[in-house]
C-alpha cells in the first residue's frame, strides 16, 4: 500500500502496482519480456510481502488518525 497524508489529517491508501512507471520511458523487470518465470514469480513473491507490509502500515496509520480525530473531538480548542 501506498499510504499518504493530507493537510487536513486525512490518509489515503492505494494498493502498490507494478510494471512500467507512468513517468519512466524504461520498462521495470515486472513489464519485461525478457524475465524468466522463475525471477517473476520470485518477484511477486517480494511484492506481495511488501504489499501486506504496507497494507499493515497503512491500517496502523488510519486507525491512529482515527484516534486523532476523536481527540480532537474530544478536546476543542479554547
Amino acid at each position: 500500500m501506498r499510504i499518504s497524508f493530507s493537510t487536513n489529517n486525512a490518509v489515503s491508501c492505494q494498493p502498490l502496482k507494478f510494471g512500467k512507471a507512468e513517468h519512466s520511458q524504461k520498462n521495470t523487470p515486472f513489464a519485461s519480456a525478457t524475465v524468466s518465470k522463475a525471477d517473476y514469480d520470485a518477484l511477486q513473491q517480494k511484492y506481495d510481502k511488501l504489499n501486506r507490509n504496507y497494507d499493515l502500515a497503512c491500517r496502523v496509520a488510519v486507525s491512529q488518525a482515527e484516534q486523532y480525530k476523536k481527540y480532537v473531538a474530544a478536546h476543542p480548542a479554547k
